[in-house]
């Protein structure tokens, strides 16, 4: 029963009326380790942009355990999550388990400027024992138009395992898609005006008869550094 009523909470959140024939799914993977260049180096100063209500579903993130923040210079933002953890100890069948989360932010953009999503930054704990694994997948795209139309863009996939036996804390990052010889690497919003952001995170785990495992995606690390940063370039638009 409460797996209907999840699935009738998603579709609810998340039917939007697009069209999703041109839209592709491009692989990017994580990488261990700080990601050095961040792609916005020389980023524009954005215009005004509008961000609306988040949107958010999923096992992952229950009502009031995620939220998005900008930087004040608007060249990167935060993903928070406050209970984004999977666990064999907590899945149904004991030695495998699937946590997710996809949310939706509406955004106007600034009248003849594109957002890019650079790249990005996860951080969390892995713990895996030998013969188990675990995965990180990360979804994100922009949607063109507002709630209930648009139409699907390109969809970047980016992805990372872990193998057992570990026990440890972990950083990822992408790297600069903008500066990566995949011409198609990173994600562009349309021309100014209205958008979504559709960001879409998944961890799974498995391990053998009697053995235990964790992933997490953590909010904000001993640090203080955020777990899940998105860098960001502002442009003119390259095709008016």
């Amino acid at each position: 029963m409460k797996t209907q009523l999840f699935g009738i909470l998603l579709t609810s959140l998340f039917l939007v009326s697009v069209s999703s024939a041109e839209a592709r799914d491009r692989d990017q993977d994580f990488r261990k380790g700080r990601g050095g260049s961040r792609g916005n180096e020389r980023s524009e100063r954005p215009g005004r942009f509008e961000r609306g209500q988040l949107r958010y579903a999923g096992n992952g993130c229950p009502e009031g355990t995620m939220r998005v923040a900008f930087a004040p210079d608007g060249l990167s933002f935060t993903v928070l999550f406050d209970q984004f953890v999977a666990d064999t100890t907590t899945g149904a069948r004991g030695r495998r388990d699937r946590m997710s989360c996809e949310a939706l932010l509406p955004m106007q953009i600034p009248e003849g400027q594109q957002m890019e999503i650079t790249r990005v930054d996860f951080r969390g704990f892995a713990a895996v024992p030998a013969g188990g694994r675990g995965v990180i997948h990360s979804v994100f795209n922009f949607v063109e138009g507002g709630r209930g139309r648009g139409r699907d863009r390109d969809r970047i996939n980016v992805r990372y395992g872990f193998t057992g036996p570990l026990a440890e804390n972990y950083e990822l990052s992408t790297g600069d898609m903008k500066g990566s010889r995949n011409s198609t690497a990173t994600e562009t919003s349309p021309c100014g005006g209205e958008v979504q952001l559709r960001l879409k995170n998944e961890l799974i785990v498995a391990a053998p008869r009697g053995e235990l495992a964790s992933l997490t995606i953590d909010s904000i690390d001993a640090a203080g550094n955020a777990a899940a940063v998105y860098f960001v370039n502002w442009s003119s638009c390259r095709n008016r």
